[in-house]
């Protein structure tokens, strides 16, 4: 079994105090299906660190950093349904990102977005916090035509009427859809969570999060590997997997 609402978002303060306040800037540089696109009920049910991943820009290679994944979901409205056929919500997971508090840098600016009552100083901390978030449609890839649903992370909004500015009526989040887990911090059950058996049709492991993870350039000494080999887990996989991706 997995940690609580409490234990999680307890966790998430621990962390929050040892980690950089992502209010402050740093000079420099579920199944896929079509959702409709407009503002959708929201809120933050996942955040998962993978720990230090390779990074590149323009081609070429930049130090590693700390990569993290966000998980929404997401409620019907008066007008629009997102919500599965039995009523559960709708989770959609954006590409996974580095962690950084660059001013110009995507997580500084969606944090910044999230955090609009300023409460916050990490992500972790707004697990079942409630947003609008703006679905657009647009091309699966620059090869690839199919038109596919995506969050426009430059989209949210605060939950509230734009007339009163009183709270919208959004659903509170599932203790069931919750999931959290912290590079530093390792929950042995959450890790358990995110395995998947088999392969995709080209060939690729569906056990993408557990692979990514293993394959960080600091998981060596780190508290995931300690904790696995505490729980006498020896043999580990070692071959670098690719990234996880949005949902199509």
């Amino acid at each position: 079994m997995g940690m609580t609402v409490q234990e999680i978002l307890a966790l998430a303060n621990e962390v929050a105090e040892q980690s950089h306040d992502m209010n402050i800037a740093v000079k420099g540089g579920g199944g896929a299906r079509l959702l409709p696109e407009g503002y959708a009920y929201c809120r933050l049910v996942e955040y998962i660190e993978f720990g230090m991943q390779p990074q590149e820009y323009n081609g070429k290679a930049k130090d590693p950093a700390l990569e993290f994944q966000l998980g929404f979901a997401l409620y019907d409205t008066a007008d629009r349904k997102y919500q599965n056929d039995d009523g559960t919500p709708y989770i959609i997971r954006p590409y996974s990102m580095a962690m950084s508090a660059n001013e110009k840098a995507r997580s500084f600016l969606l944090f910044k977005a999230l955090n609009w009552q300023g409460k916050f100083r990490h992500f972790g901390q707004l697990l079942t916090q409630p947003f609008l978030a703006k679905i657009v449609h647009e091309a699966k890839s620059k090869t690839d035509a199919k038109i596919v649903s995506r969050l426009d992370l430059k989209g949210f909004l605060p939950p509230l009427d734009a007339v009163s500015g009183m709270p919208l009526p959004v659903p509170e989040a599932r203790p069931e859809d919750l999931k959290a887990f912290f590079w530093d911090r390792p929950d042995k059950a959450t890790f358990d969570s995110f395995y998947q058996e088999g392969k995709w049709d080209d060939g690729r492991s569906k056990n993408v999060i557990q692979e990514t993870m293993l394959s960080a350039t600091d998981f060596a000494g780190s508290p995931l590997q300690q904790l696995l080999m505490s729980s006498g887990i020896t043999a580990l996989p070692t071959a670098p997997a690719a990234p996880p991706v949005a949902p199509a």
